[in-house]
């Protein structure tokens, strides 16, 4: 073709073929080898076909394409740079074809008539010139070799014969055709027989020969065929036939042709004998003709002729026989009309069967309706014969009725609606299975339909195949809009009938009914492919049915995919939709084909403008307007942009779509839309990176955009942007999925050493190390050629799915080359300009042409790994995958957001991520730090999820332990409890990770802090987690008896670590002793625990002589300590060898180290010598020695451990008399001292106080009355009945107030320590005046010790007396038992001392938080635990106690409380009025604040209380709150303001504070507390607010009634007027106004913050919901913000006039409107009906703290009214208007948050 002129004419002058008239048969039938065959069939050769624009190239094809093909290779054999592969590869193509060996020969006889050719004319012999041949051509002609000999005609005298029509015509001699096997393959893919291909019959060296001898005049055989033009009337004659639509029928063998005559022999033997039989019936026959063809129905038009089911069977198979052969041409029209009446009328009466199942059916029902279903079934055979005419190939319309479609798609649609998707969506039980419920009824319709299962396949088989057949109908055959319509309904009702999750439970099977359901979506695929008008609808459709589909992800995931798990059909198809919309359509392909011609045929035709436009009224489907020729690039753009922006216009609009209706819904909801958002998300990424779905990533790259804006607007609702964060992480986490997918194809492929496979390698590494450029990914040989390959390997250009995806691939890989956008074209910007324009050209080919790429180049085979690899690597390089940092980025910037909520969810989110990639941590360094941020939030929700979060992170990456240590040991004290919890978990997985002793010690001192945690909760964790930690991982070396090296080395590891944690302090050592007898007395691994202990203890003991045992090498003293730790909590595991060790370390008190050394020895000594029996009377007596010796150098604390070691050893050497001569010695002295000036010598008070402490001691520690003849003697009191009286009359001589401060606290120290042992000394007179001074006095040292040994007394009568300090043991057996009921003196000194001095003891309590008051509040928890005071008489000071910012103080007190309240519930909850008032005075005095709330986040001060009342009764609970209220309530007159403060305010501002912030486990506590709340505010407010009107305001009572009278007045009546209230009145007024604002904005908080807006105005009475917890609100944290801001202003003390007017006007508002009800406006009331979405949010009720619109009205309050009552409120204009989303969103999207 490219011999052609510019002007389009040939270069001989003749006109182009497309405007030559094509021969009838009959003319050219003379022309061809076949002319001597008899008898001729016409159909050995296709029939010609006239067409407007084309000649005939018969077998050809598309003309155009051929052309353009021609025009390539003729360019490339002249350009040195191209010629090179495709043009050789061609050539040897040609010459292959034409060698002679694969060539026919064919000899044939010279026609008589043609014998003697007439001689043309010498001139027109002259003007005859060789034609031009292309450049490709000529290389042809040139290489090749073909001898060719000239046959002689056997008469010369032979004359060529004239045509009918008048033209002459010239007889080839010979011609040479090669083999059937030999044909051409054509750019559409079709092979054409070489045939019908013309043949150059000159070449090489014989074309000049050829030339001179057989010059044109005197070719001897050779005929031209000249026909004359056709004018424009004479071509109207002709149809115009798209080449696309030129079915070419196949050259076949002599076996298949003879097979073919069979089949159509066959169906027209069938068809006679039908027509036959039908003219039978209609003559009057039987209803049924002789040979069982055909039968009578009567329908509603009368009888009709039917086919028997049998008949349609062989009439369908003889049809298809026929097609298959492509021979239904030979077949009359006439007939084939004939033939679908027939069918028509069979499916015809099957059109309204009743398909449908009763469960109540008889046997004879059944047996009717299974006959029905079969009859269903025939009728759809006949529909398929139908459709097999209908799709021949023939172009007679009058077999495309619309009238058949239409009646087909009625009994498809019966089938399917009526018989298959009822039966498809029955399940074997009614109802769900309920665990440990009634089991379900069985199905009965279900049981019908399995008995009847092989007919209902049947009918499922029949209309998988009709919808197949129908879908090629639909490609190829134009049907009206109500046919396609119906076709879509009837598609979509298939598609989104719920199959079973399980074949149990379905009567098909699951997959048979998935391949009729893929079978109507590629009907749906097919329509949105060709009716390009139809595909909005198509979308629209499918969209609008999602609430159909199950939004469980089991049932819904059933479209299985090779190699991948299940997804969704609907997410195939929506995926399938948007990938059609990028493809390059049939239609498309032939409108850019065209329109180079067009041009050229408009400028450079000389044809007359009629023909112009005759054309163009031929080809109405094509309108280009003439433009100029494009570049290439330019082109491109043209041709990808219109593609690229429908597929993403259509993704975008299916995104948007389920998003907005994702928003509108919860989790929770009944639709499904939420759920089936994630279920749709999951899908695509399921997908992502399959070279089959890339409009998964079009659909993703869509969804991320809209929810990325979702997520970083603020003004979003809250449940918006945690679904968008939501999402976001689960994109995130999907990104992170594909690249793990390309390192584990990468390295799989490691070992492949092909080409393809090696560049995809290199190009991975080079994308991992950021060293990557597009221009490698753009190349003609990169990714994305791999990617095309393999879906052209596995096409074979019949699967419409892979068809599709390669159009997308094709359009990103142009969109991507071409910049993005138009006129931006990447390769403009590179070097490799030119490169860029050639891959620009191959592009726009390959969009053309789907075969262009395999005809034109060859490429290496592509292996399915690396195919899948290709597919991944370009997925990676797309919008979609390089966003996930900036999705990170928008995640950690949510952790800095003011709403709890939106952080906690994008906490969730990040830990989704981290999940699927640990290495994210590493390569974003900052990750960590939002994190920590999160970890001190205000809200508890974010620091806990905060600490999941760190939790995960931690796990991925151990390394991290270190740096996320010290947040989590500091969350480890957070005032909220279960974030405690949580941190305390996650110590105990970093101890048991690391095994560094400085990290696990710092860890264990964490865990060891909370085991006095003053929730019971925490410290119950924190001993179990010490037990796993400590003791756990020791049991099974103990439990195999493991002696070896590493067993050692564990255990003084753990040594090592317990030093450590020992050395930290006193306090962690008493922790450690508690936390040893827990775990040895109740834990169920005791006995485990106890050999761990033994073992320990024997480490230690070997590390005190060599301490490089223990790692570390720890000091002496450290060990000693550790040692005593042990000795105090579990004595009996020391053993005499033990106790012989430390002798030496008694002897030396040289520096503060042998002090520290001689204070733990005597510590184990004390705790462990009364269970040691076996010790040496040698060493006993060393012992006692030093530590007699050691007496006079020791301080205060330590005389007691020696004085106790003592009375041991003396227990068994019996030499008391030593002790009897020491005390005696100390006692002389002090008594010599009475009456004495002491002066200032501080010498001579140590050394009296040293010597009151030993007396003391020894008194406490020794039993001396044996000896006390011995004091009598020596101290000259004879009178004395006892050692102890001896000694506490002495002693009592030093506490007057006379005596030096000093000494009077030595001396009431000793006192104590003595009566410790000997409780009745308690009784004395002296010793009682002794404690009175010091009540009196009030001296804080003093009644510190006072405290601390009553403390201590107390203490020891709680304890078991095995477990009280200081004694040898208690009774045991009947002993024991009968002691037990016997009054001792320590009951009567209990007793006595409660009953003196508990009043005292209180005081103390409530006067400080110090160690003091610590002290006194342990007192008194003892004094209750034996029950010695009447509950009235400390439990209001408990409750007092329990708001202590003292942790220690405020449980102990809750303690006692809690037990308190369930033993005497009914006595104790009579004092909690009083109880309030303590709290409220403890707080305003000591604390020194009178707000009810503390800490972050916001708690009630009175939580403990609360807690207590929680789990008491309901009337109790329910009482105090309404007492609470009452106490609220006030007389103005009675009002006292001191200070500029009122008192009464106060208090209601920390009972508010505290009622808002109790948490409540029932909403009719709730609904109680706000009626009682309104009714305070209602009583007291009537009152008030008249006054003010009255007194403040100036307004007259007429005023009051007239609710615009009241709001000028507010506005202008008294703004800057005078009153007659005074200033003092004034101040009363203004007072009073703050306590009811306060009331009324509590009131309003506890309504908001609980979602109470409507229960509260619902009627009195319990009722079921009533009894459940209520609801908080997600947005409480920023509510209690700003109630408490709102507080403050309000409590602000106005010190002006103005400031108190103002505070009164304020509450005269508050009043006489009520901003908390909203009033819809009139056009709001009808919007109600219209607007669903805009009205489906009612506004909350609204307090000042909310600030009402500019345009909102309240409605005014009736002032006047009775007191006691609540008064009518009016309530504000509606807030709809300018509110949008939906009350969904707004409450409760994810109820885990709230």
């Amino acid at each position: 073709m490219a011999d052609q002129d510019t002007h389009g004419r040939a270069a001989n002058g003749v006109p182009p073929n497309r405007w030559q008239r094509t021969p009838t048969v009959r003319e050219a039938l003379p022309f061809t080898p076949f002319s001597s065959i008899v008898p001729f069939n016409p159909g050995i050769i296709p029939a010609p076909l006239v067409t407007p624009s084309h000649g005939p190239g018969i077998g050809l094809g598309n003309h155009q394409q051929v052309r353009q093909v021609l025009q390539e290779l003729s360019a490339g054999a002249t350009s040195a740079e191209h010629a090179s592969e495709r043009c050789q590869k061609t050539l040897r193509d040609v010459q292959q074809l034409l060698r002679p060996e694969h060539l026919i020969k064919y000899t044939f006889k010279t026609p008589r008539n043609l014998a003697e050719p007439a001689k043309p004319s010498t001139k027109r012999a002259s003007e005859y010139q060789p034609p031009k041949l292309s450049a490709f051509a000529q290389m042809a002609l040139d290489q090749t070799v073909i001898p060719i000999r000239y046959l002689t005609p056997e008469s010369p005298k032979s004359k060529p014969k004239p045509l009918a029509n008048g033209h002459a015509m010239k007889v080839e001699v010979q011609s040479k055709l090669p083999t059937p096997s030999s044909d051409v393959k054509l750019p559409n893919g079709q092979r054409t027989p070489q045939a019908a291909q013309p043949v150059q019959q000159t070449a090489g060296a014989q074309r000049t020969d050829y030339d001179k001898t057989t010059p044109y005049s005197s070719q001897q055989g050779k005929v031209l065929l000249r026909p004359d033009e056709l004018t424009p009337a004479e071509r109207a004659q002709y149809q115009y036939v798209d080449d696309n639509s030129v079915s070419i029928r196949p050259v076949v063998s002599s076996g298949q042709r003879q097979q073919s005559d069979v089949a159509v022999k066959s169906l027209q033997c069938l068809l006679d004998d039908l027509f036959e039989a039908e003219e039978h019936l209609h003559s009057g026959g039987m209803e049924g003709d002789v040979d069982g063809l055909l039968y009578m129905v009567d329908l509603e038009d009368g009888p009709t002729v039917v086919l028997q089911p049998a008949t349609r069977e062989r009439l369908d198979a003889a049809i298809l026989a026929v097609v298959k052969v492509s021979r239904s041409d030979e077949i009359p029209v006439d007939t084939l009309i004939r033939t679908q009446k027939l069918c028509h009328s069979s499916l015809s009466s099957a059109v309204n069967l009743g398909l449908q199942i009763d469960e109540a059916w008889s046997t004879d029902d059944t047996r009717d309706w299974t006959n029905r279903i079969t009859e269903a079934a025939s009728a759809l055979l006949a529909a398929r014969t139908l459709l097999r005419i209908m799709t021949a190939g023939r172009e007679e319309q009058q077999l495309q009725s619309e009238e058949l479609v239409g009646a087909i798609l009625k009994l498809l649609n019966n089938a399917i609606e009526v018989g298959l998707v009822p039966v498809i969506e029955e399940r074997s039980f009614i109802g769900e299975k309920v665990r440990g419920g009634d089991k379900p009824r069985p199905n009965p319709k279900f049981e019908i339909a399995t008995q009847n299962r092989d007919a209902l396949r049947v009918l499922l088989n029949s209309v998988t195949k009709t919808l197949r057949l129908l879908g090629t109908l639909l490609s190829k055959v134009d049907i009206d809009e109500s046919a396609l319509s119906s076709t879509v309904f009837t598609a979509k009702a298939l598609i989104f009938a719920e199959n079973a999750t399980n074949d149990k439970d379905s009567v098909f099977g699951i997959q048979s009914v998935e391949s009729m359901r893929k079978s109507a979506m590629d009907i749906l695929g097919r329509i949105f492919t060709k009716y390009t008008d139809q595909r909005q609808f198509v979308i629209d459709e499918v969209l609008l049915s999602l609430e159909k589909l199950p939004a469980t992800k089991q049932s819904a995931r059933q479209f299985r995919i090779p190699d991948m798990k299940p997804i969704q059909l609907v997410s195939a198809l929506l995926m399938r939709l948007v990938q059609t919309s990028a493809t390059s359509t049939s239609t498309a392909l032939h409108l850019h084909s065209r329109t180079g011609d067009e041009e050229d045929d408009h400028e450079g035709s000389d044809e007359s403008e009629d023909e112009d436009a005759e054309a163009a009224s031929d080809d109405d489907e094509i309108r280009v307007s003439p433009s100029k020729p494009r570049k290439a690039s330019d082109d491109l753009v043209t041709l990808v942009k219109p593609l690229y922006d429908a597929a993403t216009a259509d993704a975008s609009h299916i995104i948007r779509i389920l998003t907005n209706r994702a928003l509108t819904t919860s989790k929770n909801s009944d639709e499904p839309y939420r759920k089936l958002l994630d279920i749709f998300t999951e899908d695509f990424l399921q997908v992502l990176g399959s070279s089959d779905w890339p409009a998964a990533e079009l659909l993703l790259r869509m969804l991320l955009l809209q929810m990325m804006q979702i997520a970083q607007n603020p003004k979003n609702a809250q449940a918006s942007r945690n679904l968008a964060l939501e999402l976001l992480g689960i994109m995130g986490s999907g990104t992170l999925q594909l690249q793990i997918q390309a390192r584990n194809a990468a390295h799989s492929l490691v070992t492949d050493a092909s080409t393809v496979t090696t560049n995809l390698i290199n190009t991975f590494e080079r994308m991992e190390s950021g060293d990557f450029d597009n221009g490698t990914l753009l190349a003609f040989d990169g990714p994305y050629r791999v990617v095309l390959e393999y879906i052209h390997a596995r096409d074979g250009g019949s699967d419409a799915q892979l068809q599709t995806a390669r159009g997308l691939h094709l359009v990103q890989w142009a969109h991507a080359l071409c910049g993005g956008r138009e006129g931006s074209m990447e390769s403009e910007r590179s070097d490799g300009s030119g490169r860029s324009k050639d891959l620009q050209g191959k592009l726009r080919s390959m969009i053309m042409s789907a075969q262009w790429l395999e005809s034109n180049y060859d490429f290496p085979s592509v292996p399915t790994a690396a195919g899948r690899l290709a597919a991944i690597l370009v997925t990676l390089n797309t919008t979609f995958c390089k966003a996930f940092n900036h999705v990170l980025s928008t995640l950690l910037n949510a952790l800095a957001d003011e709403h709890p909520t939106v952080k906690s969810r994008a906490l969730k989110s990040v830990i989704t991520i981290l999940e699927k990639d640990p290495s994210v941590l590493d390569r974003n360094k900052t990750i960590m730090q939002h994190i920590f941020r999160c970890a001190e939030d205000k809200s508890a929700l974010v620091r806990d999820s905060a600490l999941r979060l760190i939790s995960k992170c931690t796990s991925l990456r151990p390394a991290l332990d270190a740096t996320v240590c010290p947040q989590i040991i500091l969350r480890s004290e957070d005032p909220q409890v279960g974030v405690r919890k949580t941190a305390t978990k996650m110590l105990k997985d970093i101890y048991l990770r690391n095994e560094g002793i400085d990290l696990r010690s710092i860890v264990a001192n964490a865990c060891i802090s909370r085991l006095r945690d003053s929730e019971e909760s925490i410290a119950e964790l924190a001993r179990a987690v010490m037990e796993e930690i400590w003791f756990a991982p020791h049991y099974a070396a103990q439990a195999q008896h493991e002696g070896g090296v590493q067993t050692k080395l564990r255990f003084q590891s753990q040594a090592a670590l317990l030093v450590r944690t020992v050395d930290l302090g006193e306090d962690v050592s008493n922790i450690l002793v508690s936390l040893f007898r827990d775990l040895l007395a109740r834990s169920k691994s005791s006995a485990d625990n106890a050999k761990v202990c033994k073992t320990l203890i024997e480490v230690l003991s070997d590390g005190i002589i060599d301490p490089s045992d223990i790692p570390g090498s720890p000091s002496q003293d450290a060990i000693l300590e550790t040692l005593a730790v042990f000795a105090r909590s579990c004595p009996t595991f020391i053993t005499a060898s033990h106790l012989e060790r430390l002798e030496p370390y008694t002897q030396n008190l040289a520096t503060d180290d042998d002090l520290a050394v001689y204070r733990s020895v005597l510590t184990i000594l004390r705790f462990t010598m009364p269970y040691v029996h076996t010790l040496r009377s040698d060493f006993l007596q060393k012992l006692q020695t030093s530590l007699m010796l050691s007496m006079s150098r020791l301080p205060k604390p330590e005389i007691a451990e020696v004085a106790s070691c003592l009375w041991t050893i003396d227990g068994q050497l019996k030499n008391t008399e030593k002790l009897v001569n020491l005390v005696i010695s100390a006692l002389e002295k002090v008594r010599g001292l009475i009456g004495q000036p002491l002066g200032n010598d501080i010498k001579t008070f140590n050394r009296i106080c040293k010597l009151m402490n030993i007396v003391g001691q020894f008194g406490r520690a020794c039993d001396l009355e044996a000896h006390l003849g011995t004091f009598r003697e020596k101290l000259a009191l004879p009178k004395a009945k006892s050692v102890s009286e001896l000694a506490i009359g002495i002693l009592c001589a030093f506490t007057g107030t006379g005596q030096v401060l000093a000494v009077r606290e030595a001396a009431l120290d000793a006192i104590c320590a003595t009566c410790l042992r000997w409780p009745k000394q308690y009784l004395r007179p002296e010793v009682t005046r002794a404690f009175d001074l010091v009540q009196k006095e009030r001296l804080p040292s003093l009644e510190h010790i006072f405290l601390s040994g009553l403390e201590a007394f107390f203490a020891a009568q709680e304890l078991p007396a095995d477990r009280q300090e200081g004694r040898d043991g208690a009774p045991t057996g009947r002993e024991g038992l009968e002691s037990t009921y016997v009054a001792t003196d320590q009951d009567g000194a209990s007793s006595a001392l409660a009953q003196r001095f508990l009043r005292d003891i209180l005081r103390q309590a409530l006067a400080s938080c110090d160690d003091l008051a610590l002290t006194a509040t342990k007192l008194i928890a003892s004094i209750l635990q034996q029950g010695l005071p009447h509950p009235k008489e400390c439990g209001p000071s408990l409750v007092a106690l329990e708001t202590s910012p003292n942790p220690a103080i405020a449980k102990l007190a809750f303690v006692e409380h809690r037990v308190m309240h369930q033993k005497h519930e009914t006595t104790i909850e009579k004092e909690y009025m009083r109880a309030v008032q303590h709290a409220f005075a403890y707080q305003q005095s000591v604390v020194g604040s009178v707000t009810g709330y503390i800490g972050q986040p916001t708690a009630s001060k009175l939580k403990l209380f609360w807690d207590v009342l929680k789990e008491g009764k309901l009337k109790v609970r329910q009482k105090f709150l309404n007492n609470i209220c009452q106490k609220f309530d006030f007389e103005a007159a009675d009002v006292r303001i001191q200070d500029a403060r009122s008192s009464h305010l106060d208090f209601v501002r920390f009972c508010c504070g505290n009622l808002a912030f109790f948490e409540y486990d029932r909403t009719d506590d709730l609904l109680l507390l706000l009626a009682a709340l309104d009714k305070t505010f209602a009583t007291n407010g009537t009152t008030v607010a008249q006054a003010i009107e009255q007194n403040v305001l100036l307004l007259n009572l007429d005023a009051l009634t007239d609710g615009d009278a009241v709001s000028h007045g507010l506005a202008n009546g008294a703004v800057n007027g005078s009153t007659s209230a005074d200033g003092a009145q004034l101040q009363v007024y203004a007072t009073s106004s703050q306590v009811l604002l306060v009331v009324q904005e509590t009131r309003s908080y506890l309504q908001r913050v609980w979602n109470l807006q409507r229960m509260a105005k619902k009627a009195k009475g319990a009722t079921k919901e009533n009894s459940k917890a209520p609801a908080r609100s997600s947005n409480a944290l920023a509510m209690s913000e700003s109630y408490l801001s709102r507080i403050e202003q309000i409590v602000a003390m106005p010190t002006t006039s103005d400031a108190q007017r103002a505070v009164c006007k304020q509450f005269v508002d508050v009043m006489t409107t009520d901003h908390d009800v909203k009033v819809p406006e009139e056009d709001e009331l009808v919007g109600e009906f219209d607007d669903a979405t805009t009205n489906s949010e009612t506004a909350s009720r609204r307090s000042p703290s909310v600030t009402p619109t500019a345009n909102s009205r309240g409605k005014k309050r009736k002032s006047t009214g009775s007191a006691g009552t609540t008064p009518r409120k009016k309530a504000r204009p509606s807030l709809a208007k300018s509110k949008s989303g939906s009350k969904a969103l707004d409450e409760d999207e994810d109820g885990e948050w709230a």
